[in-house]
């Protein structure tokens, strides 16, 4: 099995317990960071990394961080795109998404995984 980790190093506060890559939320950094993870998806893909040694679907695309529940639901369906087409990924390949509390609400949820998204 094949699994796509995508790390969104940004947070809302930074917890002393946390030793990852991290810093605090800034929307302009934010938006110029998507914009590279996008590049670098593409990039990946095309170097032949897509699918391993031995040609696999990815079946996993798992965004850590950070706190990528801070992206919005336009960012992830846009880097989900980019995975899609960029590497072979499974058809219902499952979609995690780590959260914090604060940073959650109905609305969002329902805003990311609406009908025709691609999560």
């Amino acid at each position: 099995m094949l699994g796509l980790y995508l790390h969104i190093p940004f947070c809302s506060a930074i917890c002393n317990y946390c030793n990852f890559n991290r810093g605090l939320f800034d929307a302009a950094l934010k938006e110029r960071y998507v914009g590279a993870l996008l590049t670098e998806i593409q990039r990946a893909g095309r170097a032949g990394e897509a699918g391993g040694e031995k040609g696999e679907a990815a079946d996993t695309i798992y965004f850590g961080g950070g706190t990528p529940s801070l992206l919005e639901a336009g960012e992830i369906d846009r880097i989900i795109a980019a995975c899609r087409k960029s590497f072979d990924v499974a058809a219902g390949c499952e979609v995690t998404l780590e959260a914090n509390p604060e940073t959650t609400t109905a609305d969002r949820f329902e805003r990311t995984a609406r009908p025709g998204s691609t999560v």
